[in-house]
């Protein structure tokens, strides 16, 4: 298949290409990744194809389930969002670079078109442009718009502007393939449920958003005496997860300044930040960050984590919770 690039290439007169001897025949479109190319890289071909099956799917999804359909209003919707509008936009990094194209657009919107008069119950004859509004749903094109700029920033770190506004990559997590890393050393971070005791050295963490605005706090107990605390302000981007599990890392990289003490307890109330701990397969990178300081720490120090209950009354940890605030 001929792909132009600037006009080098003539499709009437295409290049002969030979492989042991025998000609490869020239094609006008190309199947690949699920994805059908054409010579000019309209994609107008690919769109047709799946505004069939799109429209094939609608009525038999209509012809099968009529009666439900009536009896629960809101369930094609939720088909749609879940089913038809991830199968419509497949295939965004290959043609999502094209979206400039007013094909392209139109294209988009012809798809959406029967799904949505399924969903409004309008008329036949309602315009295109009305029917996202009518349904509460973006018009396809925008929503393109959107699952291509983060596959830009998320899969090739690139920075996007969509208006006046722009999205840089350090904005938007990196997910950490563990397929990657040898199974020997998938890091799993036990801990146990137990109530605080007098330690030696205790430390509380907690991770706190009220309004949008994130904090981290951890505070240090020896003997039951408060010694030491820190918190830290977070962008509004990040969740009260990501904080929780920074809390805990914060807390493990303050644990390898420690002399002559041991045996270190940590206290969160963060289960979920706990239990992502434990999980070898964890993604996040942020969990793995604090695996990676809590594997440092190990080898000079006894760290033993454990989960509380929050709210309770426990002193470190209502402090934590009053600094993280």
């Amino acid at each position: 298949m001929p792909v132009t690039f600037g006009g080098r290439l003539s499709h009437s007169d295409p290049p002969s290409v030979f492989l042991d001897g025998q000609e490869i025949r020239v094609a006008q479109t190309m199947r690949y990744l699920g994805v059908l190319w054409d010579s000019f890289l309209t994609f107008n071909e690919h769109f047709k194809i799946v505004k069939k099956k799109v429209d094939i799917l609608t009525c038999q999804l209509n012809t099968v389930a009529h009666r439900f359909f009536l009896k629960r209003l809101n369930l094609f919707r939720k088909i749609y969002i879940a089913a038809i509008e991830p199968y419509i936009l497949f295939g965004h990094g290959a043609w999502g670079h094209r979206l400039n194209l007013i094909q392209i657009k139109n294209n988009l919107l012809s798809i959406q078109r029967r799904p949505l008069l399924k969903i409004t119950g309008a008329f036949r004859t309602a315009p295109s442009v009305a029917l996202p509004v009518i349904a509460g749903l973006l018009p396809l094109d925008l929503k393109a718009v959107e699952v291509h700029s983060l596959f830009l920033i998320k899969s090739n770190r690139e920075e996007v502007k969509i208006g006046p506004t722009s999205f840089t990559p350090s904005e938007y997590e990196v997910k950490v393939n563990p397929t990657n890393i040898h199974p020997a050393n998938r890091l799993s971070v036990p801990f146990s449920v137990r109530d605080p005791k007098t330690e030696p050295l205790a430390i509380f963490t907690d991770g706190s958003g009220i309004n949008d605005k994130i904090g981290v706090a951890f505070v240090v107990f020896y003997h039951g005496i408060e010694i030491h605390s820190q918190m830290a302000r977070l962008p509004d981007t990040c969740s009260v997860f990501q904080a929780e599990v920074l809390g805990i890392q914060l807390a493990l990289e303050y644990c390898t300044d420690i002399q002559h003490i041991r045996d270190i307890h940590i206290y969160s109330d963060s289960q979920a930040a706990l239990q992502s701990l434990a999980d070898p397969f964890n993604h996040n990178s942020v969990v793995n960050k604090a695996k990676q300081a809590f594997s440092n720490v190990i080898e000079k120090r006894d760290i033993k984590l454990h989960w509380i209950k929050a709210h309770v009354g426990y002193q470190g940890n209502e402090r934590a919770d009053e600094l993280a605030k």
